[in-house]
C-alpha cells in the first residue's frame, strides 16, 4: 500500500495538522463525531471523500446532522 498516513492522536488536536486529503477515514470518535466530521471537512480536496465507522446510532445521526 502506498500514500496512506496513520496519525495516532486525539483526533481534535491532530487534524489541524494534516495537509489537504483525498480521503479521509473517520473511527474511534469516542462521541465527537459531529465535530471531527466538521473539523475534516476543511481538510478535504474537491472531489474528496469521507468515511466513518459507525457502530451506534446516535453516532450514525449526528453523521447525518453534519451531511
Amino acid at each position: 500500500m502506498k500514500n496512506i498516513s496513520v496519525i495516532l492522536g486525539n483526533a481534535k488536536e491532530k487534524i489541524s495538522e494534516l495537509e489537504q486529503a483525498d480521503a479521509i477515514f473517520i473511527g474511534g470518535t469516542g462521541g465527537d463525531t459531529e465535530e471531527i466530521v466538521k473539523l475534516c471537512q476543511n481538510k478535504l480536496k474537491s472531489g474528496g471523500r469521507i468515511v466513518v465507522g459507525i457502530i451506534l446510532i446516535e453516532t450514525l445521526y449526528s453523521v447525518l446532522q453534519v451531511f
